[in-house]
């Protein structure tokens, strides 16, 4: 069968269109020598595949045409031409933009690990350069990377142990309130309260000593230890807190660790119901909220805000002298430990000449 000008012409447009694909378009985004091996392969067997797919269709499509040609009565070539034209400028744009976007990605990710490669060779340079950092922060550094994956409590028989092994490398801290202190501590021990820890006031700690923490029953010990150590102090509380210490393990301590024992008073272990405290609130009582400072701030009770486990040291005097002397005083709380320390808030505002009546502990009832 003999083919016709018209043919061979036809049957020559895939080799021009291979022929760009080889001879592809000047990038101006160069990748360098390490990506140029692996971004060249990638766009080889991409533009390999993309040339063998297209000649493969161009062949089926041209056949199927060419019969449909012949087959019109009336053929139109210019509309077959216009076909064929429409087909190969896709298909070359196709691959043109592709070929631009890959190299462009691969340029980007270069820049990228290029940067970081930097980055670390940079903090390298800096850790060799150990005779610019204090000697002190560097023995810091390291009790902290040596010791922090210590347990975060230890058991009342441990700390026995701790204290008959004559070691020096720790402290004991008593992150319990003022009053709870001043009535009975552990011998030696540091006391800082948990608002103070709480608001960053540790400045006065050890970075290079263990720091063995004791609160009433463990709960704010936990929390302390958890602050401590995101400050990269080697912090750990003791289980139960003081009182398992003393009550169940009969450990060392100086004077009392019930707080019951001092305020025995009926008052100290009252709690009110809604109408009762409604009651009283008609009756003048001033009611005090010792809850948490995100519990007070949505709440719609009438109250003075007196939250004591967060409140520092510092302020505690102006938060006090909120309630006049004379007044009488119910405070809220809502479950053990603000309970705990609605309590606390009562016995200090007694001192300050109020009259605490009891706690109101339903406060979601109000």
């Amino acid at each position: 069968m003999t083919c016709s000008k018209k043919d061979r012409a036809l049957a020559f447009l895939p080799l021009l269109f291979f022929g760009l694909l080889i001879f592809p378009h000047k990038s101006l985004a160069v990748p360098p020598p390490d990506f140029l091996f692996n971004v060249g392969s990638q766009i080889a067997y991409i533009f390999s595949f993309v040339a063998i797919l297209f000649s493969a269709t161009f062949g089926v499509v041209y056949q199927y045409l060419r019969v449909k040609y012949h087959a019109i009565n009336k053929p139109k070539p210019g509309k077959f031409l216009l076909i064929l034209f429409l087909i190969s400028i896709v298909s070359i744009g196709a691959a043109y933009f592709y070929n631009a976007k890959r190299q462009e990605v691969a340029y980007l990710d270069w820049l990228e690990e290029s940067e970081a490669q930097s980055k670390q060779a940079s903090e390298e340079e800096v850790e060799k350069e150990v005779e610019v950092v204090p000697v002190e922060e560097v023995q810091t550094s390291d009790f902290w990377e040596l010791n922090k994956d210590t347990a975060l409590s230890i058991s009342n028989e441990e700390f026995q142990a701790l204290l008959d092994s004559g070691r020096e490398d720790y402290l004991v801290l008593d992150a319990r309130e003022n009053l709870e202190n001043g009535y009975g501590h552990f011998p030696g021990s540091t006391h800082l309260r948990f608002a103070d820890i709480y608001a960053g006031l540790t400045e006065g700690l050890p970075k290079d000593k263990f720091i063995y923490v004791l609160c009433w029953s463990g709960i704010r010990g936990k929390e302390t230890v958890e602050l401590l150590r995101a400050q990269n102090l080697v912090a750990v509380y003791l289980e139960g807190g003081a009182d398992s210490w003393v009550t169940d393990y009969g450990g060392l301590w100086e004077g009392t660790v019930k707080f019951s024992s001092v305020y025995p008073d009926s008052e100290y272990a009252i709690t009110y119901s809604t109408d009762e405290t409604r009651q009283k609130v008609s009756d003048g009582v001033i009611l005090v909220d010792a809850r948490e400072p995100e519990k007070i701030s949505v709440s719609t009770i009438d109250s003075y805000a007196m939250p004591l486990m967060y409140t520092p040291t510092d302020d505690l005097e102006a938060m006090y002298a909120l309630i006049p002397s004379g007044s009488r005083v119910i405070t809220i709380c809502d479950e053990y430990t603000n309970c705990f320390m609605a309590k606390l808030v009562g016995v200090e505002l007694e001192i300050r000449g109020a009259e605490f009546l009891g706690r109101y502990n339903r406060p979601w009832e109000y």
